[in-house]
């Protein structure tokens, strides 16, 4: 996150850098690695998997099941 927005997300690993720039509804997303793969409609899909799977390694729960929330419809 930039200091100075904290819309701005920056990830750097080695040689390769994403930057997402979130306003309001709008979204920008660009990175240093030309081979980002595009739906054939121009679409991208952004996952948090690898982020939750870490967290959960962080935590010492990747090995606890997974069960249902409850919560009241359209909350």
């Amino acid at each position: 996150m930039s200091h100075s927005d904290p819309s701005l997300l920056m990830k750097i690993s080695y040689s390769v850098i994403v930057v997402l720039l979130l306003y309001v509804d709008d979204i920008i997303l660009t990175g240093s690695n030309s081979q980002i793969s595009y739906k054939s409609n121009g679409d991208i899909f952004i996952s948090q998997q690898k982020y939750a799977k870490d967290l959960l390694v962080k935590a010492g729960m990747e090995s606890c099941k997974s069960c249902l929330t409850p919560s009241k419809p359209h909350t």
